[in-house]
């Protein structure tokens, strides 16, 4: 479902007064309420660096949503705060780099498999990362916006976004049948996460 779909589907459900910019922040926070039923298992990969043990890591990738990660085939586990360092750990630290101890040998394969969404970006943030495209081919990136999960679950971000611009509207009746088939979808959502994918999540690879 993208943005467009989205914005499409929150006009034919409610009378509201948001703006775009409302409706992308609403959609954002239903993505995070709905990561753990919804993402889908994604790894990104690269190559450790001799005596280097930070990497800066993408922002999409967040410390609750890394599942595993592994240098060369072995397993780090995550570091507890205050933990003495002992074993092989990593640690994600607040500027988003990824801290590995001990400090790996160069050329080793390091993957992340972690918990996979695209948040929405607003038009000015669209603009600001595609500066030599067109104005039009830059409304076609944000209307085109998808956030990268199936279908089924997509179809809670139009609830969530019609149940906010409801409350802002004072309607709450609106407000609380919204919530309520947001609800109701959510738990078939989490109920159905491995019906449709067997027991293991599929994964993808992200350079």
């Amino acid at each position: 479902m993208t943005l467009k779909d989205i914005i499409a589907d929150v006009e034919r459900r409610i009378p509201h007064t948001l703006t775009e910019d409302d409706i992308v922040r609403y959609a954002n926070y239903a993505l995070h309420d709905i990561r753990r039923v919804a993402a889908k298992l994604e790894i990104y990969s690269f190559d450790s660096m001799s005596g280097i043990s930070l990497y800066p890591i993408p922002t999409y990738i967040t410390p609750e949503g890394i599942k595993t990660v592994t240098v060369d085939g072995s397993e780090y586990l995550p570091k507890r705060l205050n933990e003495r360092e002992h074993g092989s750990l990593y640690h994600v630290t607040p500027d988003g780099f990824l801290q590995i101890s001990p400090t790996p040998r160069a050329g080793k394969e390091i993957l992340i498999v972690y918990e996979g969404i695209n948040l929405f970006l607003t038009l000015d943030e669209t603009e600001e990362l595609n500066p030599d495209m067109t104005e039009e081919e830059q409304s076609a990136e944000y209307y085109g916006q998808d956030g990268g999960i199936d279908a089924e679950y997509a179809q809670l971000i139009p609830l969530a976004v019609s149940a906010a611009g409801a409350e802002e509207n004072e309607d709450l009746n609106r407000a609380n049948n919204f919530t309520a088939r947001y609800n109701a979808l959510y738990r078939k959502a989490e109920q159905g996460k491995y019906l449709k994918r067997g027991k293991y999540p599929i994964t993808r690879m992200v350079q």
